[in-house]
């Protein structure tokens, strides 16, 4: 997920990328490019990613973070992975279904 879109800031889950030799990134609309791992933390499997910072109003695939433990069955949920190594696999659901 992009995190801070004006500095190019992307948050992912470690196990994704940590056995990459080089990391790309490829939004919407957009060519892929390179990013640089910022930061990791193993217990939390979460990497921090850096591209080019994305300038322009709506631009990118910017979500809000959350807390799990504040969802209600039925919200609706959006999660996106690169399962066996076929990355751009996105699936949309609700929350209990």
């Amino acid at each position: 997920m992009v995190w801070n879109a004006e500095r190019g800031l992307i948050l992912t889950a470690l196990h994704v990328v940590e056995e990459m030799p080089e990391i790309w990134v490829t939004l919407p609309g957009r060519p892929a490019q390179r990013a640089a791992l910022l930061d990791h933390d193993g217990m939390l499997d979460l990497a921090l990613l850096q591209i080019a910072p994305i300038v322009g109003k709506g631009e990118g695939a910017v979500l809000k973070l959350g807390a799990s433990a504040l969802l209600q069955r039925g919200e609706p949920v959006w999660f996106a992975g690169c399962p066996r190594r076929r990355c751009g696999t996105s699936r949309a659901g609700r929350v209990g279904e």
